[in-house]
């Protein structure tokens, strides 16, 4: 609570006048619960419903756990002889692998009661892990984010909280590649892999591009395919950037991706950040490191903003002035672009949204985005008590003064909705455009 509440930057927005009894009756109910809990996954829980209240993406907990080879649970490979025979109506039970096959589990019901799922390991390359060792302990479902929620055993043997989405016969997952379910009709393994980057021209007059991640390894993959195939896309008059289900990550847009949208400058408004004791720690780091090295000579602004963190505690202060982002000239080709978004698009993606919102060239297709980018600079701090770990942001999102846009919970709203009984939405934007009624 101590560190959400100074270091937050969404902090004095989410906790009102309107809000405050809500916030005082959160406040002693989990204290009074917190006082009682003496297992792990509650003390966590009780954790994640505090960070929960805030209702902001960016603002959450996690935890792990120190184990080794002799501590993870294990089970006898009887008990998963009949796994293979399980029908897929089951979301889970059944036998999995890895693309690749290196890797394989079965998932099955626990009959310790103490998950509701157990994945156990029957082949894995490395050989420290042996078949029977349990890869997963799943045990709870978040209907809100359509994710199961389990105890994920990493290479180290180390556990660290993980969620699993699951797409018909492939399970998703943040620590590890994507699992596949051996009983899958579909032969070739990598038929089933989701391309997170993709580039296809779907007539001569509309090109596709998707965007799955932005973390920088796709940021660096679509920019190669962009460099390979512009002479095509500065030909083809329509361009559909596919950003659905993408949740950001650790990359921003790329000056490629900006030159397919730009029509005139992009401005970016300046930050406040939260004053807080942190804060001003890290900026002093920063200027340390400045001193030594300073190839874009940032130090004078720093050390501006590292006066006014100082000056004013407790409050939020500018990062400085907005900057503007150009490109040299605006190309003819794509005349349009389409951005395709749905509820799974957040953090980064709609940063990227926000960009294109600037543009005349820009028509935003789908539903509402996730609503996560008003609050960023997401910092991550240990707590004292265990391998607990909250997640805060501690910078408010310019461009909540500088344009009057509040997406927390709400989202960018689409020029044009499309509605969730359409089968193929990229081809409901070539319709549309080709002046086609829907």
């Amino acid at each position: 609570m101590q560190k959400v509440s100074t270091i937050y930057a969404g902090f004095d927005d989410k906790v009102t006048p309107l809000t405050q009894l809500e916030y005082s009756k959160l406040v002693a109910a989990v204290s009074i619960e917190a006082s009682s809990v003496d297992d792990e996954r509650k003390c966590f829980d009780t954790i994640e419903k505090y960070a929960n209240w805030f209702k902001d993406h960016h603002l959450g907990a996690w935890f792990g756990i120190q184990s080794s080879a002799a501590s993870i649970p294990k089970v006898s490979l009887s008990e998963v002889t009949n796994t293979n025979s399980l029908k897929s109506g089951d979301e889970l039970q059944g036998i999995w692998s890895t693309a690749d096959k290196s890797e394989q589990y079965a998932i099955i019901k626990d009959k310790s009661l103490r998950n509701k799922y157990i994945a156990v390991t029957i082949k894995n390359s490395d050989s420290a892990w042996v078949p029977g060792m349990v890869k997963v302990e799943f045990y709870s479902y978040d209907s809100t984010q359509k994710l199961h929620r389990g105890m994920y055993y990493q290479k180290t043997f180390s556990g660290v909280l993980n969620g699993f989405t699951v797409k018909k016969d492939r399970i998703d997952h943040w620590f590890g590649p994507s699992w596949y379910r051996n009983d899958s009709h579909q032969q070739d393994s990598k038929s089933k892999i989701e391309e997170t980057v993709l580039f296809k021209l779907l007539n001569k007059d509309f090109v596709y591009l998707k965007m799955a991640r932005f973390n920088q390894i796709d940021v660096d993959k679509l920019d190669s395919l962009i460099r390979a195939n512009r002479k095509i896309i500065q030909s083809t008059k329509n361009l559909i950037i596919d950003l659905r289900g993408n949740p950001g990550g650790n990359s921003g847009s790329s000056q490629e991706m900006i030159r397919l949208i730009y029509t005139n400058p992009i401005i970016y408004p300046a930050w406040k950040y939260r004053s807080s004791p942190e804060l001003i720690k890290a900026k002093k780091e920063v200027l340390v490191e400045l001193s030594k090295n300073d190839p874009y000579k940032r130090i004078e602004s720093q050390q501006n903003l590292l006066k006014r963190l100082i000056d004013y505690p407790g409050q939020l202060v500018s990062g400085g002035d907005s900057t503007v982002r150009t490109v040299d000239s605006v190309s003819h080709y794509p005349e349009r672009v389409a951005l395709l978004v749905d509820k799974g698009s957040g953090s980064s993606s709609e940063f990227f949204v926000f960009e294109g919102k600037q543009s005349k060239k820009v028509t935003l297709f789908g539903e509402n985005t996730a609503g996560v980018m008003d609050y960023g600079e997401v910092q991550n701090f240990n707590l004292s008590c265990g391998q607990y770990m909250i997640s805060i942001p501690w910078g408010r999102n310019g461009w909540i003064e500088r344009f009057g846009f509040r997406i927390d919970n709400i989202g960018f709203v689409p020029d044009v909705p499309i509605p969730s009984t359409e089968p193929d939405w990229a081809q409901f934007i070539v319709d549309y455009w080709s002046g086609q009624t829907h």
